[in-house]
């Protein structure tokens, strides 16, 4: 049992930390976009 629940939490801390990086790229990705928009006007 206890070693089912460190299984778990493990599980959703690696979750959490994806997620984390995940908004990270999408948000550079972003703000690269909206760069180069300005950088061709």
């Amino acid at each position: 049992m206890l070693s089912f629940r460190s299984q778990l939490f493990h599980k959703r801390r690696h979750f959490s930390s994806h997620a984390k990086e995940c908004a990270t790229t999408q948000r550079w990705g972003i703000t690269r976009s909206v760069f180069l928009r300005f950088a061709h006007q």
